[in-house]
């Protein structure tokens, strides 16, 4: 951590140059992967997927009475696959963007003239 500083993208960057292009870190009790080339990247993101998609339920969550966590799901299974491609489909998709276009740009006039 010491060696992480201020400016952590800068230490990986130099880690990256002294190890190579993929590098993992432990932070505490969270493993940190690196992947500072165009190669790496896509090793990481097409191949071990499904290994670094798991996420960690905040501990409050854990202790609340939400049975169900979309945002922090644990495990990458078909259950978040589907609910992933409904999101893209109809929250992110061109169309459904397009459609709130209005509601942006009146809320972006609200921002402008706020004084």
């Amino acid at each position: 951590m010491h060696q992480m500083a201020k400016n952590p993208h800068i230490a990986a960057a130099n880690f990256a140059k002294k190890y190579g292009p993929l590098i993992s870190l432990r932070l505490g009790t969270r493993l940190l992967v690196v992947a500072s080339s165009p190669e790496a990247a896509k090793e990481v993101l097409k191949t071990q997927d499904c290994h670094l998609s798991g996420r960690s339920i905040p501990d409050a969550l854990q202790q609340s009475f939400i049975d169900y966590y979309f945002v922090w799901a644990r495990d990458y299974n078909a259950h978040w696959k589907s609910c992933r491609t409904l999101c893209r489909l109809e929250l992110f998709s061109a169309k459904a963007i397009e459609a709130q276009s209005n509601l942006r740009n009146d809320k972006l006039a609200h921002v402008l003239d706020f004084e």
